[in-house]
């Protein structure tokens, strides 16, 4: 349970999301790899309506870059 104002509750059970995505890299050596993704990620069941509710989007996509790089 989380408190929440003058003593309210809620209960969290189960999931209150789903998420999932794609990256692809360009490995131009193993220790270097730049990469760009996409990210989906949506509120489900209550918290969705608790979104619309607060007036926000239950769902996103995100666009990602990045460098992965290793040190050995």
């Amino acid at each position: 349970m989380i408190g929440g104002r003058a003593g309210q509750a809620i209960a969290i059970k189960g999931s209150q999301s789903i998420e999932g995505g794609l990256r692809l890299r360009f490995e131009f050596k193993r220790e270097f790899a730049p990469y760009l993704g996409v990210r989906y990620q949506a509120k489900v069941f209550e918290s969705a309506d608790r979104a619309r509710a607060a007036g926000e989007e239950p769902a996103r996509f995100f666009i990602l870059a990045g460098v992965r790089v290793t040190f050995l």
